[in-house]
């Protein structure tokens, strides 16, 4: 029995809000997602027939696909490249400048000459009107018609890039025309429209089994009541209003199901509840849906075994028993999906394949020792991570890595892949894998602290429930389609995206639109119904957590750069935040807390990092500060190295840079290489990644970068 194969369940979970708010879609993220990760992520598959896995697919993404492709929608991006670029105006030019520049830097900009230029030429704080007003009176009308185009070339994805009308802008690289300009767009939107045939195709196949969530991806056990959160939070703060919607739930449920078999021909065997979020009342209401597994994180069984924990208790399905009927349960191996999602992305691919092959041939070798090779035949490995997100950090959106990983487990005789369906079927039932009940949990921190009792979170839950309320009041008087709209506002609302951006934990450039998206469907049921949007809903709900998470400076500082922690008084005026508030990349915070000061003066920006040192043989620590411009400071033992765009004669020159690794990391950077003129760029965004022998183990922000405000008290 030895010679069994370990079973790995990989299941990509693609999801997106709803970001239509009246007839075109704010955001451009479901659309540029599937030019560049939905599609790619079945059309890898192709070339490797024994590999089977699981794609969940959320019905709020589904919808606005279909929406694309069947109805002609489109989105405020999309709206910005048809424009004819000698037909702009200023306002449209700034809005470019604030969207167009929304993708990873490194991966996605930097690589192309040409859009890096635009980058450098017009990359500003997103918020600071004058700066980019300036910035745009540098470009030309083509300047414009190549930004619109790269900005969606290189949302293109690695397995369309060789086919037209892709290939041939990649190689020319500038100077487009606005006839090539909108082949792209038309092209880009036929890759959209391959999505689901490709779903279905790949699930009839049975190559794929295709999985799915409640239907705007709701956090189901506070949606079906908000004192489940005190189980493991027990002395959180609640919204003032109980949210206990288990109808509200249970719609999310039946109309995810009847979609999903309206466009994929069946129904589905199993779900990823909303971020792995379970409790029983949750568990309950989706196996009477008749589907028969769900999945969330290993943290969750942990807390449900308590003293009857092990290390190898993840790696088997266990049946949980609710009051609508028993419902299989796998739990995600949080360290496997979170090398994949945060950890390989800067590795070398084949490098990074084979330490996660290695990895589970390890898991196998623990399993025999513990449980015998008879074991085998019931174990599953849960490998459960976003399809969608961590591919922009990968080399080439992690097309080397997948096949180099796809490779490995085709040729194994030791590892084998399956689809969570295939792997729980036929699974015994044993008494000491049944439990009787679920500790209610996440895949984060096993609890609900993203998403309710921070005071910005529960000022939307009780927006939400006020919105509610005025809707059932208004009943009577309305009809049954007024009705009905009104509702599927409420259920937008009940989405997890919006209360995600809400409080301290999570920073993107963008999060201002998910807090208007939210109060915007919130006033769409007030008008619906007749009534007066509360002014409340005209007021941010997030401006609180900028400042909590990131404390400005309070003067200007010009302290020595020396390292050591004994002048530290000369940061007396500098802006702080702590790591571990602003996303670090594994959503959990280590035994210390790091802590990042900044500030200016009329030359330099200055950066000093409180981390444990010294840094240990073997590590670095790269920051990443940008303005308009970027440099990158490396830190190793005992050396510094600095890392920037050359200009047009291959040259770097960074006159005054000033580093120092001893007690405490700091640097000292001209503004006039930032901004390039000279000035305090309004803020100053920073990211940190942390390699260990040449593997990043940590960055955070886990998206986009923490934006430093310059100016004093802002």
């Amino acid at each position: 029995m030895a010679s069994e194969p370990l079973r790995v369940a990989i299941l990509w979970h693609q999801h997106q809000p709803y970001y239509k708010n009246g007839n075109r879609y704010l955001l451009p993220w479901a659309r540029l997602h599937a030019t560049k990760d939905y599609y790619d992520i079945a059309a890898a598959l192709e070339a490797f027939p024994t590999i089977r896995q699981t794609i969940n697919v959320v019905p709020s993404l589904l919808v606005q696909l279909i929406d694309y492709v069947e109805h002609g929608a489109t989105d405020l991006v999309l709206d910005l490249a048809r424009r004819p670029a000698a037909d702009l105006a200023d306002d449209e030019k700034i809005t470019i400048l604030r969207y167009f520049f929304l993708c990873n830097t490194e991966r996605m900009i930097l690589p192309y000459p040409r859009y890096a230029e635009l980058f450098t030429r017009g990359n500003r704080s997103r918020d600071d009107m004058g700066a980019l007003k300036e910035a745009a009176a540098w470009f030309s009308t083509q300047d414009w018609l190549d930004l619109q185009v790269w900005y969606n070339l290189t949302w293109i994805g690695e397995y369309s890039r060789d086919d037209e009308p892709f290939a041939a802008l990649l190689k020319k690289q500038r100077n487009f025309t606005e006839e090539e300009k909108n082949a792209l767009l038309d092209a880009s939107l036929g890759i959209v429209a391959k999505v689901i045939p490709l779903y279905r195709a790949r699930m009839e196949s049975a190559q794929v089994e295709l999985s799915v969530t409640p239907f705007y991806h709701p956090i189901l056990p506070i949606l079906c009541d908000s004192y489940t959160a005190l189980e493991a939070m027990p002395n959180a703060t609640l919204p003032e209003h109980h949210v206990a919607f288990p109808e509200d739930a249970e719609a999310h449920i039946v109309r995810a199901i009847a979609l999903f078999q309206e466009r994929f021909g069946a129904l589905p065997h199993g779900v990823w509840p909303s971020e792995g979020s379970v409790s029983d009342q949750a568990l309950a209401l989706l196996r009477g849906a008749g589907l028969g597994w769900a999945a969330t994180d290993e943290g969750v069984l942990r807390k449900t075994l308590g003293e009857g924990w092990t290390p190898l208790a993840k790696y088997f399905p266990y049946l949980l028993k609710t009051r609508s009927g028993p419902i299989w349960m796998v739990f995600r191996d949080h360290e496997l999906s979170d090398a994949i999602g945060f950890v390989y992305s800067n590795w070398n691919p084949e490098v990074a394949a084979l330490d996660f092959y290695n990895r589970l041939v390890e898991i196998r070798t623990k399993i025999i020792q513990e449980h015998g090779g008879e074991a085998l035949a019931q174990a599953i490995v849960p490998v459960i991570l976003d399809g969608e997100n961590c591919w922009e950090y990968y080399l080439e959106n992690g097309r080397p890595f997948l096949e180099a990983l796809y490779r490995l487990l085709s040729e194994s005789g030791e590892i084998v892949t399956t689809t969570i369906n295939d792997a729980v079927k036929d699974a015994p039932r044993r008494p000491e894998r049944t439990l009787g009940r679920i500790y209610s949990g996440s895949w984060i921190g096993s609890n609900f602290k993203i998403w309710i009792g921070h005071e910005e979170d529960n000022t939307a839950w009780d927006a939400l429930v006020e919105a509610r309320e005025a809707l059932m009041r208004a009943k009577p008087s309305l009809d049954a389609a007024r009705f009905a709209e009104a509702m599927e506002e409420i259920y937008i609302a009940e989405g997890s995206d919006w209360f995600w951006w809400f409080g301290d934990e999570n920073s993107v450039a963008n999060q201002d639109d998910f807090d208007d998206l939210f109060r915007a469907h919130l006033r769409n049921v007030y008008l619906m119904i007749g009534e007066e949007p509360p002014a409340a809903l005209d007021r941010p709900i997030r401006r609180a957590s900028r400042k909590a998470s990131v404390t400005p400076p309070t003067g200007p500082i010009s302290p020595v750069i020396d390292g050591l922690r004994s002048t530290a008084r000369e940061w007396s005026n500098a802006g702080h935040f702590v790591v571990e508030k602003v996303g670090g990349a594994m959503h959990h915070a280590d035994a210390f807390e790091r802590r990042i000061w900044f500030g200016s003066d009329d030359r330099n920006f200055y950066l000093r990092f409180d981390t444990p040192l010294p840094l240990a043989e073997g590590q670095l620590i790269r920051l990443t500060l940008t303005g308009s411009r970027s440099v990158v400071i490396q830190f190793s033992a005992g050396s510094v190295g600095i890392e920037s765009l050359a200009d047009e004669r291959g040259r770097v020159r960074i006159a005054g840079l000033v580093a120092a690794v001893a007690e405490t990391l700091e640097v000292s950077v001209p503004l006039d290489h930032l901004d390039g003129v000279g000035t305090a760029p309004e803020s100053v965004g920073i990211v940190c990644e942390i390699f260990e022998n040449g593997h990043q183990t940590e960055r955070f922000p886990h998206q986009g970068e923490v934006a430093c405000p310059l100016a004093v008290g802002t």
